[in-house]
């Protein structure tokens, strides 16, 4: 890989980073919902969908994804090089992602912008017929999807959100499955109180452990940060938990990508009683 290719790839971490922390702004305004969700593929996406933007409509993307400083195609070729820093094969765990464009099968796109994105995402070209069954290809789309995510996610797309006039259905599917570096014992496994935001204190199934970890607190923003990695020590969870004197809310608006950066650089492996939720996480943004 050369030394300009890498360099592009790691400006383009940095978008992704920006990107990441101000959707999260937008989307997670919601305190009555869990929220998960992979801004990579969301930014994957919605750089394809750049690919054939022109105009003022690719200046505001530019902005939203903070990718100004690139010029002409630079930022699909940073992107593929991000992708194979990052999707490279591991045998300690697996990380895949998968791009689709489904398109009405009698509509014509530039040849420019489908070769971008065949060249740069690997995202192949499917005619469908939305305008005589949206239904079917909605079916269609679904199966895709599951069959991405390990049947993970069955039903992506929910009745009545595909219809005849849909024309591009743009996709990326992402898939991770790794164990704990160091594994929670299922024995330690309890009920125990868990405090919502809301101050209201639920019981939930909690993992535990007591184990050497990568650990900060931070006395003036009133937060613990804890860095649990997966096996291979290439991925990790990183946790931000706040002080029960403070809520989540007020810990977000303190908090953005240099503050996270930062908290994880003043982090030192301590030993850390840990009590976990064990949990599955399923909403869909659309």
């Amino acid at each position: 890989m050369s030394t300009t290719s890498t360099s592009e790839a790691s400006q383009l971490a940095n978008s992704l980073n920006e990107f990441s922390w101000e959707l999260y702004g937008h989307i997670g305004k919601d305190p009555s919902h869990d929220l998960f969700f992979s801004p990579y593929s969301i930014m994957a996406a919605l750089t394809m969908t750049f690919a054939g933007a022109s105009g003022n409509t690719a200046k505001q993307m530019s902005q939203v994804l903070r990718i100004n400083e690139f010029i002409g195609n630079d930022v699909h070729s940073a992107f593929q090089e991000l992708n194979d820093l990052i999707l490279s094969p591991n045998a300690l765990f697996t990380l895949k992602s998968a791009n689709r464009l489904y398109v009405q099968k009698d509509y014509t796109f530039l040849e420019s912008f489908l070769k971008t994105t065949k060249v740069h995402y690997q995202a192949m070209l499917m005619p469908i017929d939305f305008k005589s069954d949206a239904e079917n290809a909605r079916t269609e789309i679904n199966s895709w999807v599951s069959e991405q995510t390990n049947n993970k996610i069955k039903d992506l797309i929910a009745p009545g959100v595909l219809d005849s006039l849909t024309v591009l259905v743009l996709f990326n599917a992402i898939y991770f499955k790794g164990n704990w570096l160091s594994q929670f014992n299922p024995k330690r496994t309890s009920f125990q109180p868990f405090h919502a935001s809301s101050g209201e204190s639920i019981p939930v199934v909690m993992m535990y452990q007591i184990g050497y970890f990568d650990y900060f607190e931070d006395k003036q923003l009133k937060c613990q940060v804890l860095s649990l990695p997966y096996v291979g020590n290439t991925l990790r969870m990183v946790i931000i938990l706040p002080h029960p004197s403070i809520n989540l809310t007020n810990l977000e608006s303190k908090i953005n990508m240099q503050v996270i950066t930062s908290l994880g650089k003043r982090s030192r492996k301590q030993k850390v009683h840990v009590s976990f939720p064990r949990s599955n996480w399923n909403r869909v943004l659309i």
